[in-house]
């Protein structure tokens, strides 16, 4: 997603790396895939098209593409599709783990891409949930402040915290399910007994959506709505 609409500022002629300004680059990122619309969708010929960014300068808010189709300035701008590695696949360098569930997207519904890590910290008994900028500088270590639990446990049978589904399509990873088991352990003892009680939860068929739709789409060939992993959230993997 785009943190706010955009639109083109001037006109652009058909052809190989034309460099354009918008009203904002915000949330674009070489590799991306933009859909430059129509302005009038009542217009007889369809100026429609997908082009992918081999440039972005942040500094002059402009854009380098190449463009099949000519465009008046003020044509809109969006994105579609979802990230092939919205969840991080396992095989992919630094890539999600069985403690480690690596995410990235419009995780908040609010425009805004963002990168988050559940940790199942097994030492500290802690499951954290460390959420930052998709393309932070630096990746800040968990606090107290991101922690979900405080009482957890190792699971019982050695079954990891998160364990993947993967699907691959043209040698492209996509994880089209998580299971996700926690165990954990009661805060206060048992009047009884005097112990404490442990219990253990799964949930087996956690379908990342917008993955399932983006491999649906790459396995009948639309790859122009297939996302790539932003460098800058590459950097943060590790």
């Amino acid at each position: 997603s785009l943190p706010n609409p955009v639109v083109m500022l001037a006109a652009v002629a058909p052809g190989p790396d034309v460099i354009v300004a918008v009203s904002s680059t915000a949330g674009m990122f070489k590799g991306e895939y933009l859909v430059v619309a129509d302005i009038d969708d009542t217009q007889e010929d369809d100026t429609q098209e997908t082009v992918k960014l081999t440039a972005v300068n942040p500094a002059t808010n402009e854009i380098t593409a190449t463009f099949t189709k000519a465009h008046p300035a003020n044509a809109p701008r969006s994105v579609a599709g979802g990230f092939a590695a919205g969840v991080v696949p396992t095989t992919t360098a630094n890539g999600s783990t069985g403690t480690v569930l690596k995410i990235v997207g419009d995780i908040n519904g609010d425009g805004s891409m963002v990168y988050v890590e559940y940790t199942c910290d097994l030492n500290t008994g802690r499951l954290y949930r460390n959420q930052m900028a998709w393309d932070a500088a630096v990746k800040a270590a968990p606090t107290v402040e991101q922690v979900l639990l405080d009482n957890l446990l190792a699971n019982p049978d050695g079954t990891d915290c998160f364990t993947y589904q993967q699907e691959v399509v043209d040698g492209v990873p996509y994880v089209v399910g998580v299971a996700i088991t926690l165990t954990a352990r009661t805060q206060d003892r048992d009047p009884i007994t005097r112990q404490f009680q442990t219990e253990t939860k799964a949930l087996l068929n956690v379908s990342p959506r917008n993955v399932f739709n983006v491999w649906q789409m790459a396995s009948l060939l639309y790859m122009d709505r297939v996302q790539p992993l932003p460098a800058a959230t590459q950097a943060l993997l590790p």
